[in-house]
């Protein structure tokens, strides 16, 4: 059921948080979000992030919040969304 949360046509903002296990399925289709959040999270691995950031294409504000005492399974943080920069 949550894979449907990553095909959301209509959802203009997502916000995960406190230690909830990021698994993105490929691919994502979040064509209106417009806001993301991911306060604490941990990701499955190194692309998780990637691939859920390369399906919001019109995203505006990104908020991103890691804690430095927990392994959340990411080294390099790499954020490429081109709307982030209008």
């Amino acid at each position: 059921m949550l894979h449907h949360l990553y095909t959301c046509e209509t959802l203009r903002k997502l916000i995960l948080s406190e230690k909830i296990l990021v698994d993105v399925p490929c691919p994502v289709n979040l064509p209106s979000l417009h806001q993301l959040q991911l306060l604490d999270v941990v990701y499955k691995d190194e692309d998780s992030h990637v691939t859920l950031l390369s399906g919001c294409p019109v995203l505006k504000l990104l908020k991103v919040s890691r804690q430095d005492d927990v392994d959340d399974n990411v080294r390099k943080f790499t954020v490429k969304v081109p709307s982030l920069l209008d």
